[in-house]
């Protein structure tokens, strides 16, 4: 519902997002799985199924201009209109005529936004960042959370503890700068 309503009339962005509308939208999702700020947002989009806000943007333009040029009929001023911007494209229309050339279906603008993110999240982990690693240890295939739509109460802390926003020694130790060796559990 949220995510809707950052999405309003995003059919009509062209290729400028919003400033900060990326920003607002990792924010709203670490929120709602109640994770730390510096949860990495990709380990997030994998966990729990979401993408990133441009591919439901591109998603939503593809689909906008793919029914709008369908709806187009006869010899209107509409259409002489259309006509004309496509033979002269701005950039602006340039950006929906690349989507379309691009894409045949939002479900490769979906299917190419995962499998982004999670090739983002495997170069991220074979470079040694921590987070990224850790994450690829416990989720190998980087798939969605099977804990995600699970009503047990357990299944958030789950969830949160797989992103790496727990409250463990081997997290909250990096905070102090302990080594690692040293943050271990005491009870």
């Amino acid at each position: 519902c949220v995510v809707n309503s950052l999405l309003t009339n995003c059919e009509a962005f062209g290729n400028c997002i919003p400033k900060d509308l990326e920003k607002t939208y990792a924010k709203l999702l670490r929120c709602a799985f109640n994770v730390r700020t510096n949860t990495p947002i990709l380990n997030l989009f994998i966990e729990s199924g979401f993408i990133p806000i441009r591919a439901l943007i591109i998603a939503r333009q593809l689909n906008w201009f793919t029914r709008y040029k369908e709806g187009l009929i006869g010899n209107t001023p509409r259409v002489q209109l259309f006509g004309r911007l496509m033979n002269e494209p701005t950039n602006y229309i340039k950006h929906y005529i690349d989507i379309c050339e691009r894409y045949s279906s939002v479900k490769e603008v979906y299917s190419e936004a995962a499998d982004g993110v999670k090739s983002r999240v495997r170069e991220f982990a074979a470079n040694g960042r921590y987070k990224y690693r850790i994450y690829t240890e416990l989720n190998p295939d980087l798939q969605k959370s099977p804990f995600i739509n699970n009503p047990n109460p357990i299944s958030g802390d789950v969830i949160r503890f797989r992103v790496g926003s727990h409250l463990l020694p081997v997290e909250t130790g990096r905070w102090t700068r302990t080594l690692r060796e040293n943050r271990l559990c005491t009870a």
